[in-house]
């Protein structure tokens, strides 16, 4: 099995696959996906910033998906959209493979919370949500699907690719650290310094020290990086500066 970004090609098989699972769980209604005005043409949909779709494929056919999309009534929240899987291969655990990847990608994109919004009708959707570690709220007021009348959040864990940036520039600074020690000025210096004040001033910087400030991130890892005094006098010794 694989999982590949939806395109124009998937639209028809992952509508279809939509609408035989709402109206498994009668939910072939008003209010819910099923009358989704863009459900027949997803891919122009998820095309967007903050947005994604996956579609798995066992030997040439779809047989489920999982998206995401940004939500508006929380901060830094994006929500789970359109889990579903084709009756062929429920029972599997893929469910839960393909909430663990698309919670790794919404993290990656910079979310830090998972909304979702679900039906009482659907009860394993609601055990792997509740398994997973997902908590029931209220009823937010920007709910879209009407007919919906379950709700979760969860707090995204730091994504892997978060944690491997933070561990490169980590190294980086150990390297200029180690020049500067031996008082070598050249220009791999100037190279790490560059690359490190580029680091500092970006956003992926602010949200990494934010996660951090927050408890976030792993208590064994090195965060010299994520020392404000720290990086930031490193650079002043540089030769290169803040220039």
């Amino acid at each position: 099995m694989e999982l590949v970004l939806l395109t124009k090609q998937y639209d028809a098989d992952i509508a279809a696959l939509i609408r035989r699972n709402l109206e498994a769980a009668r939910l072939d209604i008003p209010g819910t996906a099923y009358y989704d005005e863009m459900l027949d043409h997803l891919s122009a949909y998820y095309d967007a910033p903050g947005r994604a779709y996956y579609v798995l494929i066992d030997e040439g056919t779809t047989v489920g998906g999982v998206g995401l999309a940004e939500f508006d009534g929380l901060i830094n929240c994006c929500e789970l959209q359109k889990l579903y899987l084709d009756d062929s291969v429920k029972g599997r655990g893929l469910g839960y493979m393909l909430l663990d990847y698309i919670e790794e990608r919404a993290a990656e994109m910079g979310y830090r919370q998972m909304y979702l919004e679900t039906h009482s009708n659907l009860h394993a959707a609601i055990h792997l949500y509740e398994k997973a570690g997902f908590t029931e709220i209220e009823k937010p007021q920007s709910v879209v699907h009407t007919t919906m009348d379950r709700f979760f959040i969860k707090e995204l864990k730091p994504g892997k690719k978060q944690l491997e940036r933070i561990a490169k520039y980590e190294k980086m600074l150990d390297e200029a650290e180690a020049l500067l020690a031996s008082g070598e000025t050249g220009e791999r210096l100037t190279e790490l310094a560059r690359a490190l004040e580029a680091y500092y001033t970006s956003d992926d910087w602010k949200r990494d020290f934010a996660d951090d400030e927050a408890g976030k991130l792993p208590k064994d890892l090195k965060r010299g990086v994520l020392s404000e005094d720290g990086i930031y006098n490193l650079l002043e010794r540089c030769t290169y500066g803040f220039e």
